[in-house]
């Protein structure tokens, strides 16, 4: 599956590029002490012949003993272990990721300068919406109160000329008797 991503629509299969897998294991995955397993597609009836598709698969053991590796790759191994030594190759390897972790802070102290301001926003907002809600809240007070003094003033209003009315007539007859 993998070569059919390296391989172009309608491309010959001779033109596919060599391929090399590399895992690079903190175990022995084999447990034979070796520090480098190397595997290419052949033929178990016939050890013999080989595909020839250029796929190779490596592993790498950071714990191996057996076998000729470069220094460069044995301080490789040694670094994904945890040790970092003088080896050069190692040195721009972890001046790398110095400036990867740096940038990560930089990228860690910006998103929470970032995360505080919005946090600031949502309170002004829910400070404003509170401001707005109280203004709301107390012209519906003072609405409802305004509605309850002029009902109140009409009825107060109502009853007083109700009850002049009512003097009014009973003045009225008294008079005509």
């Amino acid at each position: 599956m993998m070569d059919a991503d390296l391989l172009a629509a309608g491309a010959d299969y001779d033109e596919l590029n060599k391929t090399i897998i590399i895992f690079i294991c903190p175990f022995d995955p084999f447990g034979e002490g070796r520090c480098r397993y190397t595997f290419e597609n052949l033929c178990p009836e016939n050890r013999d012949l080989r595909l020839s598709d250029g796929a190779t698969k490596i592993f790498l053991n950071t714990k191996g003993e057996v076998g000729d590796i470069d220094d460069t790759i044995r301080a490789f191994l040694q670094y994904v272990d945890g040790i970092v030594t003088d080896n050069g190759f190692v040195q721009e390897i972890e001046e790398e990721i110095q400036k990867v972790k740096r940038k990560e802070g930089e990228r860690v102290n910006y998103m929470t300068f970032e995360m505080k301001m919005m946090e600031e926003r949502r309170k002004d907002v829910a400070r404003g919406i509170a401001r707005d809600s109280v203004k709301d809240v107390a012209r519906d007070v003072v609405k409802d109160v305004v509605k309850d003094v002029v009902k109140d003033s009409r009825m107060n209003v109502w009853r007083s000329f109700a009850a002049w009315s009512r003097n009014r007539r009973s003045r009225s007859s008294r008079r005509s008797t």
